[in-house]
C-alpha cells in the first residue's frame, strides 16, 4: 500500500521509491503527474513526467511552462529535450513572467534573450524585490563623496547591488572593523 501525503499523492519517501527504486510504468507516472498538474503542483509533476521519458509530454509541459512564465521548469524541460531555444522564445517567456509578476524569472529570460536593458529595467522598477537600484547606491555614494568608486556608467551592475565590498559596493562605516566570531569549544562526552 502506497503512503499518501497531502491530497492523496505520494509523500516524499514514497515519491522516491516510485521514481527511483521501483519499476513504475510510464502510464502510472503520467497519471500521477496529471493529478499534480490539476492541483497546480507544477514542478513536482515534472519529476514524474521526466521519469516517464515521454518526450511528447515533456515538450507539452515545456510549452505550458512558457505560457506560465515559469523559467525554471521551461529550462528544465528544454535541457531534457536537448533543445536550443531561440531568443524570441526566451523573450516571450520573459514577457509572460512579467505578466505573472515572476520578476526573477523575467530577468533571467531577458538575459538569455540577449535583452540586458530590459532585464536591468525590471531590476530598477522593482526595488522592493531586488533591493535598491544602482541610482540609489550612487546617490548614497555621492553624499559620502565616494562616487568615483562606482564610475559614471548608467548601466546596472548586479555586482554593485550584491553589497559585498570586493564587488565595489560601499564598505562599512569608517572606524568600525569586523570582528571575528569566537569559536565555541566542544565538550567531550564522557
Amino acid at each position: 500500500m502506497a503512503k499518501k501525503g497531502k491530497n492523496g499523492f505520494p509523500d516524499y519517501k514514497e515519491k522516491q521509491k516510485i521514481l527511483y527504486i521501483r519499476q513504475t510504468s510510464p502510464d502510472a507516472l503520467l497519471k500521477i503527474a496529471e493529478g499534480l498538474l490539476e492541483q497546480d503542483r507544477f514542478a513536482e509533476a515534472y519529476d514524474y513526467i521526466e521519469r516517464s521519458e515521454n518526450e511528447e509530454r515533456i515538450e507539452k509541459f515545456m510549452y505550458k511552462a512558457l505560457e506560465r512564465g515559469d523559467f525554471f521548469n521551461f529550462d528544465r524541460a528544454a535541457r531534457r529535450l536537448d533543445l536550443e531555444i531561440d531568443p524570441e522564445l526566451w523573450e516571450q517567456l520573459a514577457n509572460n513572467a512579467v505578466a505573472a509578476e515572476m520578476f526573477l524569472y523575467a530577468v533571467e529570460a531577458y538575459r538569455r534573450a540577449g535583452r540586458r536593458q530590459k532585464a536591468d529595467d525590471i531590476i530598477r522598477s522593482n526595488p522592493d524585490f531586488f533591493g535598491p537600484s544602482v541610482e540609489m547606491e550612487r546617490e548614497a555614494a555621492a553624499l559620502k563623496g565616494k562616487i568615483g568608486e562606482f564610475g559614471e556608467s548608467s548601466e546596472v551592475d548586479s555586482a554593485l547591488i550584491s553589497g559585498s565590498p570586493e564587488d565595489g559596493a560601499p564598505e562599512s562605516a569608517p572606524g568600525k572593523t569586523a570582528k571575528k566570531k569566537k569559536k565555541k569549544k566542544k565538550r567531550k562526552k564522557r
